[in-house]
């Protein structure tokens, strides 16, 4: 008989306890999973898709108008055309002509690895005939027996040659015939090639345009917990290794992730659609692959600022371009700007004062223009006499007529100084330096 043991709990209320914070703590675990798994980057992702699956089948049905109204196509498949006629005339004798090949070609193996086998043995008795060579008294019957097996690897040697030789020629034989079409073909194909890519691109982009098989790998990549092996939604990131970033007294390589939610920021034909889609405005000049500031090279933030490595409209550090803009991103984005974080992006106006920090040098750009016209006011109006700036810290101080209307900082830590200098028409000018 089992003691009784005292407690100073319930074990039924405890267990039920247990059990209903277990059911709680996966409802959460949940809960935060799909939280986690719905990132407000992947909406973003999801509506590029869809508009360049529009722009590819758009640029598509326009590629084929116009080869269907190109007179050199049409003319070539007209060719095309009567050529294979022609080919089905001698479809008897290419198909002999095939069987033929298949045959040597057996014969041609066959040959070949008895040469192989036979060269493999005189390559063994090579070794005992040099061998026997240098000895006291030197053996006739390894001098006959490699001698005669040299012979016969001679021989299967010429019968491969021989075979190998009929092979081309009876292929000689069968591009005569098929050369025609296949000189028509590579024409067609290069004048098609950017339909055929256009299509390639197509199958890759447009779920309706893939394979059975493709459909599936398309569904199951983006599935919950298999979507780390090879996601088609993801962040996307640039690292350049040449820029370093003070994380925590820490130099990191640079990391910009903006394209993660501007993805269509260098690629062309994008120029019209909202933001985050649209196309870069000077994409010879800046982020495009063959510009002299390439994406891959540069980033974003090196040239408008903000926190590269963020991935939200909030961690990324955007700056609003006027009151109206700021009062539509607080009702849409729920922004705020971005506490602790010392070099928030640029506002559009701004953008052209990013340029100074590697061309400050080489001005004016013609490339900036409010930029060149603020840095000639600056110096014209004299204000490095009071304003102390490292681009006129040895030239001679003296004021000249001018207006200064104040002093802008833009960083707490860095300090960055500026001016807002008055033109004429009313124009103002914010300079960073």
């Amino acid at each position: 008989m089992s003691e009784s043991q005292e407690r100073h709990y319930n074990i039924l209320k405890l267990n039920r306890l247990f059990a209903i914070s277990s059911i709680i703590f996966t409802a959460v675990w949940l809960l935060v999973f799909f939280d986690d798994y719905q990132r407000p980057w992947k909406k973003y992702q999801k509506e590029f898709r869809k508009l360049e699956i529009e722009k590819v089948r758009a640029d598509l049905s326009n590629l084929s108008v116009e080869l269907e109204n190109n007179s050199e196509y049409n003319t070539l498949k007209e060719e095309l055309s009567s050529s294979e006629m022609q080919l089905q005339t001698r479809q008897n004798e290419l198909d002999d002509i095939m069987n033929q090949l298949t045959i040597m070609e057996a014969e041609l193996y066959g040959n070949n690895q008895i040469y192989q086998f036979a060269k493999a043995d005189l390559d063994v008795l090579q070794y005992d005939y040099e061998k026997s060579q240098f000895g006291h008294s030197k053996s006739t019957d390894i001098e006959k027996k490699y001698f005669s097996l040299k012979d016969s690897v001679d021989k299967y040697f010429l019968i491969r040659e021989r075979s190998e030789i009929n092979i081309d020629q009876v292929n000689d034989v069968r591009q005569k015939i098929t050369s025609e079409i296949n000189q028509i073909n590579s024409s067609l194909k290069s004048l098609a090639r950017e339909k055929n890519m256009m299509q390639r691109k197509l199958s890759k982009v447009d779920p309706d345009a893939m394979t059975f098989a493709n459909k599936i790998g398309n569904i199951i990549r983006d599935l919950p917990v298999l979507d780390f092996i090879d996601p088609y939604y993801e962040v996307k990131q640039v690292v350049i290794n040449d820029l370093e970033e003070d994380l925590v007294y820490m130099g990191m390589p640079k990391v910009d992730r903006c394209v993660t939610c501007h993805v269509g920021i260098d690629k062309k034909g994008f120029e019209d659609v909202p933001q985050p889609y649209t196309t870069h405005p000077k994409l010879d000049l800046m982020v495009g692959p063959n510009s002299s500031h390439p994406i891959s090279e540069f980033g974003c933030t090196s040239c408008h600022a903000g926190r590269g490595r963020g991935t939200g409209f909030y961690s990324s550090a955007h700056s609003p371009n006027d009151k109206e803009t700021e009062h539509r991103w607080e009702e849409e984005h729920d922004w705020e700007p971005m506490h602790h974080w010392g070099n928030p992006m640029l506002p559009s106006r701004y953008t052209e004062a990013g340029c100074y920090k590697c061309h400050s040098g080489n001005m004016p750009l013609k490339e900036a223009k409010t930029l060149s016209l603020g840095l000639s006011v600056f110096e014209k109006s004299g204000c490095y006499a009071c304003h102390n700036v490292d681009r006129w810290e040895d030239t001679q101080k003296q004021i000249k007529n001018g207006h200064i209307n104040g002093l802008w900082i833009q960083d707490p830590f860095v300090i960055i100084p500026g001016c807002h200098i008055s033109l004429k028409k009313g124009i103002t000018i914010l300079l960073m330096i």
